[in-house]
């Protein structure tokens, strides 16, 4: 989220025409000396920690230390091998010089026979986290109220105004109540009943509500996308040191007993922190933990949050009060450094415990808004008002309405919008409900060339929908058109039928190989169509069945995991001929458009997916299975079965490593066409898929059977913090490596296409003397967070080893 947040900014933010310069937040020195507190020499290589923060250093021989914190409350610890730990809590409002530590002799290490003993910490942590074990099956189900505050804000020269005399101007502010629902083990839902924001964000945006997911009390916490284990890990006592403070004394309650928690590992993903413990309950009533090194953060972020919790029914912890603080600078370019700061703050109150739930609220997606949660209920406000809305964000609310009404102010000018605003406007415009997507809008391939179009999507009454979608290829000539009607028979539309008609340019290889756009602008720029083409039209009709939570795919669009359609389709189609090969830096096209064998194909099929969708891995493991049947009691003039199917599953080898397993084949029974033909997706001009076969050159091989199977492992960071670009985007870079086999053959049935003189029998693997395709090689991924280049080896059909680099997205 911190990444997405990074990148919307200059469209969310004000700017001036004129650079301001205002006071900078700063930081401030903390030093001093640690003595030997019997002989009063220096002492040194004493480990020096900040709590709550992956910083910390070791005193020169000298007995000195030198730290750079920001402003505010810390915790230090000073400790060595054979001396008592000290503890220090200082409120850094400047520099400060004159810190003189001393350490006495540990009483352990002066018998003459030593004798480790197991820090109290340690002892009361196992307690907790044994207490939590002995209720964690007995939590089932609960909902809540929610108060969700979400502000961002950035330094002054990119926002174009300021609000006082720091570098911090406050762009956008988010606020909703919400009421949550949770179900064991790991469902979510909230709908948002009341909510308003800035004036520069529409009411559609503000879907921000940070729910109970967000739980340090948890075995497991999630932080853009990397999963940490908390202090409270079952097993958590293996793998973080944990620290009693026995000077803390809290006036109020003498059983509360403050904790450190250092984390024993370098590589494993971790927190730092501080926890406050009821020894009396044995429960956590305050944490404040930061990620350690090993946790990627984009931009070298900052990130820390404090919890507080409630203790429901004596039983239960529950999530109080979060409030989670990040900060981020990237060198964009190196033309531009902006920084954007993210607080989060949350409340959850009026918690019913073991309640019953109904499905339908973990049938939707995990946050939705009420019709009415836009129209302002001044009552509901002012009874539900907390307090946590601080002065500078009141005038932040003022100064952003003010700006947004002035529309002949320099400030409405942002970076973004000065440079990128129009086009940037538009593409996001078509890229949003009612229209279907850009790539519906303007494509670019060997057959139609300059495709322009559009495609909208548009809820009619009562569950019916109707898409239409229409163009014009400018180099075959041809108009194109799809009309589709969709009845959902539930308000969650879990089930529905469909009827549509089309007239279109259809691809006969895997569609989720490379999207629309990137071979578009592929094929443009070195006329390497990645796609095989025929004409279709003609109609479809079927029936959908999806259950399970929505899931985000992009822009507007959700799934559900578990999913089935049974559909019957008529299509007349015919062969498509190469048009355009026209191409900025290629020479002509790179190959022809295979040939089909024109006819009528009429089919029945099924297509099933269980936590799979081909665009997106959103789960550990999940399969697909699809079947399609033609033959000429269904007025087909083709006649055979085919079969499909992919499945794959994740797994964790160390803590921070990772190994994805995948397989994918098919099968064809009877006189199947070549546009029912299976290929091996490969890269195309050194981009890639994650599926794809990165060595094998463009539709090599093809078969009416084939099956891959792949296999990677993801070191992660080999050394935390080693591999990191500073200033662009710090992320950490993983090691990763990569094989993969592949076989195609043709049945014996299999029917090809051909002229007057000659068949056009494409090559499968089967027929080369390897028999087999294989590759091998490695990957970095993650380099400037979005991006993995692989190196990959080819061992198959070739004399030597043949290497290619390719580029593509990001594993996470």
């Amino acid at each position: 989220m911190l990444i997405f947040l990074l990148l919307i900014l200059f469209s969310t933010t004000e700017s001036s025409a004129k650079e301001n310069l205002f006071m900078k937040d700063t930081t401030f020195v903390l030093s001093g000396y640690v003595y030997d507190r019997e002989e009063g020499k220096a002492l040194q290589s004493v480990t020096v920690r900040v709590a709550a923060l992956h910083v910390g250093t070791f005193t020169k021989s000298d007995g000195s230390f030198n730290l750079r914190l920001m402003p505010g409350k810390h915790t230090i610890m000073f400790s060595m091998v054979g001396r008592e730990k000290f503890i220090m809590d200082i409120d850094l409002t400047k520099d400060s010089y004159t810190n003189e530590i001393f350490l006495k002799s540990s009483s352990s290490m002066t018998e003459a026979v030593v004798v480790i003993a197991e820090d109290p910490g340690e002892r009361i942590m196992r307690k907790v986290n044994e207490r939590k074990q002995n209720f964690k099956d007995s939590l089932q189900t609960y909902t809540y109220m929610l108060y969700t505050k979400f502000s961002a804000a950035t330094d002054s020269s990119t926002a174009g105004r300021s609000e006082d005399k720091t570098d911090t101007t406050i762009v956008s502010i988010f606020e909703s109540y919400s009421k949550g629902y949770f179900r064991a083990p790991d469902s979510y839902f909230n709908e948002i009943i009341q909510r308003r924001q800035s004036q520069n964000i529409p009411p559609s945006s503000n879907f921000v509500t940070f729910g109970t997911n967000t739980n340090s009390y948890d075995d497991i916490v999630t932080v853009l996308g990397e999963k940490i284990a908390t202090p409270f890990y079952p097993d958590a006592h293996e793998f973080y040191e944990f620290i009693l403070d026995e000077k803390y004394y809290d006036p109020e309650n003498r059983m509360i007993a403050r904790i450190l928690a250092y984390p024993k590992s370098r590589t494993r993903k971790m927190f730092t922190g501080i926890l406050l413990i009821d020894t009396l309950n044995l429960i956590p009533k305050y944490v404040e933990l930061s990620p350690t090194q090993a946790v990627q953060l984009p931009f070298s972020a900052i990130l820390r949050f404090n919890q507080t919790f409630s203790f429901i029914d004596s039983s239960f912890v529950m999530p109080k009060e979060l409030d989670l603080f990040g900060s981020a600078e990237a060198n964009i370019l190196w033309l531009m450094t902006p920084r954007l700061d993210i607080r989060i703050t949350t409340r959850a109150y009026d918690y019913e415990i073991n309640q019953p739930i109904p499905n339908s609220y973990f049938n939707r997606r995990r946050v939705e808004a009420a019709a009415t949660a836009s129209e302002f209920d001044s009552t509901f406000w002012k009874r539900n008002d907390f307090g946590l809305l601080n002065p500078k964000e009141i005038q932040a609310y003022e100064s952003i309405r003010l700006n947004m009404e002035n529309p002949d102010s320099a400030l409405r000018q942002n970076l973004f919008n000065e440079y990128f605003g129009v086009v940037a406007r538009t593409i996001s415009r078509l890229d949003r409900k009612p229209f279907t997507g850009f790539e519906d809008v303007i494509s670019y391939n060997r057959v139609q060339g300059l495709y322009l179009g559009m495609g909208l999507r548009t809820p009619l009454t009562g569950g019916l929908v109707m898409e239409n979608k229409f163009g014009y290829g400018f180099a075959d000539d041809e108009l194109y058109g799809q009309s589709q009607l969709q009845y959902y028979f539930d308000e969650l539309e879990q089930f529905s039928v469909y009827s549509l008609v089309h007239k279109s340019l259809n691809r006969s290889d895997e569609l989720s190989q490379l999207r629309k756009p990137t071979m578009s602008l592929v094929t443009l720029f070195s006329g390497r169509d990645y796609g095989d083409y025929f004409y279709a039209q003609g109609f479809e009709f079927g029936v959908e069945a999806g259950i399970g939570q929505l899931v985000f795919l992009r822009r507007d669009n959700f799934f559900r995991p578990k999913r089935i359609k049974l559909y019957f389709k008529s299509d007349k189609q015919m062969n498509a001929n190469v048009n355009s090969t026209f191409s900025i830096f290629g020479k002509g096209v790179s190959r022809d458009n295979p040939r089909i064998i024109e006819g009528n194909l009429n089919s029945i099929g099924m297509e099933m997916n269980w936590d799979y969708h081909s665009r997106r891995r959103f789960s550990e493991s999940g399969f697909q299975l699809a079947a399609e049947i033609s033959n000429k009691a269904i007025g087909s003039d083709f006649d055979f079965t085919r079969f499909h199917g992919a499945f794959f599953v994740r797994f964790q080898t160390m803590p921070s490593w990772l190994a994805d397993f995948r397989i994918m084949g098919g099968y064809s029974l009877g006189k199947v066409p070549p546009q029912k033909f299976f290929s091996l997706e490969s890269s195309t001009s050194g981009i890639a898929s994650s599926i794809s076969l990165r060595a094998l050159n463009v539709k090599e091989f093809y078969g009416s059977e084939f099956f891959i199977a792949s296999f990677e492992h993801n070191f992660g960071e080999l050394i935390p913090g080693i591999l990191r670009i500073p200033s662009v985007a710090a992320f950490g870079i993983e090691f990763i490596t990569f094989g993969r086999l592949a076989f195609t053959d043709f049945g014996k049935d299999a029917i090809f296409a051909s002229d007057s003189v000659n068949s056009f029998i494409p090559p499968t693997t089967a027929a080369t003397s390897d028999k087999y395709y294989y590759e091998t090689g490695i990957g970095l991924n993650k380099i400037l967070i979005f991006f993995r280049v692989d190196l990959t080896a080819r061992l198959s059909q070739r004399s030597k080893p043949q290497f290619i680099l390719t580029f593509t997205n990001a594993s996470f």
